[in-house]
């Protein structure tokens, strides 16, 4: 069983009873190959502004609590001492608010660095199994700090060492990494006066063993035999990790034991708990990547909060469905969908003190912004300091991975343009913000008349090539027709024509004559606008002869007759559009094709 020092902090930490703000850097690690591991000297001063940026983002508290309580780090994010020096700087500011929390892991500090650490002024360790003495002469450490501004401004921090090695650090193959053998269990209050209780852990000691028992059962069984019976709350459990397989089924189950089945510790109240997941992320921007991130705040089902079931912006509150995996599925799982790099901002709403029925349903998050690092995706709207619609990040996902396909049918000149348009058109379409992302896949994507309607969250791969389709319908249009605006288009986009206002508005359904009606039903009202209707079938077909006498070709001439909408409206087929492109020699070949085929 591991030792759990207890920490009193009932005068000196005092923490609001309805929310906390929360501050958390997700970071792109560059770390040495072999142990131990540390940042690469390289990116070292990249990693200091990171984490210079997230203490500016905590006094900003853009997250609405007011101040930002908690700060959190990930596992191997803070490098070394000099990024101490940092933190410590900052925290001891007047500027920095008293009753605040800075969690962090450091990257692996040798022996020397480990005694210098715990011997700075207003620092504590766990003497008695984690004394710089007890470490062996050539083995390194990785350890997390706890720093505490305290209610009178004085600054103290706690120096715990990681107990359990992840298999990297247990295949070591030149230098041991020592281990810990204690846990700070942290004793505050709430301005209400209940006691506060939170803790924190290092990736794998979530999940591993010191002998028979795992950790987390060892703290849970000391809490557990040392009340006397008495049942005492744990209001939070951090967990600094960096996990390239955050739900992996061996977190999830430990999740599962935590906070599902309580019958077991029953003098350890855990229906409010918080699990506070901080990982590093899988890319250097923002993005899908295939490990790291899934940085989440779990509660267990019967947690006073409610998730609901809209798409929520920032995080999901339907885990499982980017999860992959049922396993935790009645916890109340608020996953970030952004597993790159960024920092997350957001208040959190304290359980403990809630009534959850028809007129106090609350969120256990209350509002989620995410921040670019210095030099990682600033700009983009997925860190641009707001939050993010579902929508918008799974469009600028896709807008990641869209290729320009349009290349391989094009000609000489057409196929030597197709590379700018196509990147015009994508850097238009990601300035393009929330319920117009939302409208824009949704016209694009015909559904079988049958299907439930879905939301972002459970876009898939329909989605992802109707997405396809109307890009690449976008990109033909601009090589032919300069004037092409998609950014301002109430429909996929727009150009002009001589006197006429043309809008493109493209779907990929079963059949031609579903998405054209689709399309049609989902229109925005009578326009003087002429309209062109793109479609694809199932089997990307040109569209048939019976088909093409629905709609009269548009008419370069005229205003569309109010009275009959439908007489400014031509409907072409995809493979239509690109039968056009491949015999087009050149961008005006192409312009009075489509010109032809469109007003003739």
């Amino acid at each position: 069983m591991p030792r759990v020092v207890e920490v009193d902090l009932t005068d000196e930490l005092v923490l609001p009873a309805s929310k906390v703000g929360m501050v958390m850097l997700q970071p792109y690690l560059a770390l040495t190959k072999v142990e131990p591991f540390k940042w690469v000297p390289n990116d070292k001063p990249r990693q200091l502004e990171a984490i210079t940026r997230t203490l500016e983002l905590a006094l900003l508290a853009d997250h609405g609590a007011g101040v930002t309580h908690f700060t959190l780090i990930p596992e191997y994010a803070i490098p070394g001492l000099d990024g101490v020096a940092v933190i410590d700087a900052r925290l001891r500011t007047d500027e920095w608010p008293k009753n605040s929390v800075v969690i962090g892991g450091i990257d692996a500090l040798s022996r020397a660095e480990y005694a210098q650490l715990c011997a700075e002024p207003g620092t504590h360790f766990d003497g008695t199994v984690n004394s710089p003495d007890n470490i062996s002469e050539g083995s390194w450490i990785n350890c997390c700090v706890t720093w505490v501004k305290c209610l009178d401004g004085t600054l103290r921090k706690w120096v715990q060492p990681k107990m359990c090695p992840a298999w990297p650090e247990q295949t070591a193959q030149y230098v041991q990494m020592s281990r810990g053998r204690s846990v700070f269990l942290f004793n505050c209050r709430f301005t209400n006066g209940a006691t506060c209780r939170f803790l924190s852990l290092i990736c794998y000691d979530f999940v591993g063993h010191e002998g028979e028992e795992s950790i987390l059962r060892g703290v849970l069984t000391w809490i557990n035999q040392s009340r006397g019976g008495d049942q005492v709350s744990l209001n939070w459990l951090f967990v600094v990790e960096n996990n390239d397989h955050p739900s992996h089924p061996t977190f999830l189950a430990a999740v599962h034991d935590l906070l599902i089945a309580q019958n077991e510790f029953p003098s350890v109240r855990r229906s409010n708990t918080c699990v506070v997941f901080a990982n590093t992320a899988g890319g250097r921007g923002p993005g899908r990547v295939k490990d790291h991130g899934g940085s989440a705040l779990i509660f267990s089902p019967t947690a006073a909060v409610d998730l609901g079931k809209d798409c929520r912006a920032t995080y999901t509150g339907r885990a499982t469905l980017l999860r992959h995996s049922e396993q935790i599925a009645r916890c109340k799982d608020a996953l970030f969908r952004e597993y790159g790099a960024c920092i997350h901002s957001f208040s959190q709403s304290i359980p403990d003190f809630l009534t959850l029925d028809a007129s106090g349903r609350i969120l256990p998050i209350q509002k989620a912004v995410v921040h670019g690092i210095a030099g990682s995706g600033g700009d983009d709207l997925r860190t641009a300091g707001k939050q993010v619609p579902g929508c918008v990040k799974w469009f600028n996902d896709y807008l990641d991975e869209a290729g320009c396909m349009i290349g391989h049918y094009a000609n000489g000149a057409v196929a030597s343009a197709t590379s700018t348009v196509h990147q015009a058109n994508v850097s238009e379409l990601r300035v393009v913000e929330g319920s117009e992302v939302d409208r824009r896949v949704r016209d694009a994507y015909c559904p079988p008349e049958d299907a439930a309607v879905r939301d972002a969250d459970e876009w898939a791969t329909a989605e992802t090539l109707a997405c396809e389709t109307m890009l690449q319908t976008l990109n033909i249009a601009r090589l032919a027709f300069a004037s092409l605006s998609v950014v301002d288009s109430t429909a996929h986009g727009t150009f002009i024509v001589g006197t006429s206002v043309v809008d493109i508005r493209v779907a990929r359904g079963e059949s031609h004559d579903e998405s054209r009606k689709h399309l049609l039903e989902r229109s925005v009202g009578p326009t003087r606008h002429r309209v062109l209707l793109v479609t694809r079938d199932r089997d990307n077909r040109a569209r048939l002869s019976k088909e093409k006498k629905v709609y009269a070709p548009m008419r370069n001439v005229g205003d569309v007759a109010i009275t009959d909408p439908e007489s400014g409206i031509t409907h072409i087929g995809f493979a239509d559009l690109l039968d056009v492109l491949a015999t087009a020699q050149n961008t005006k070949e192409l312009t009075d094709a489509l010109n032809a085929n469109i007003f003739d």
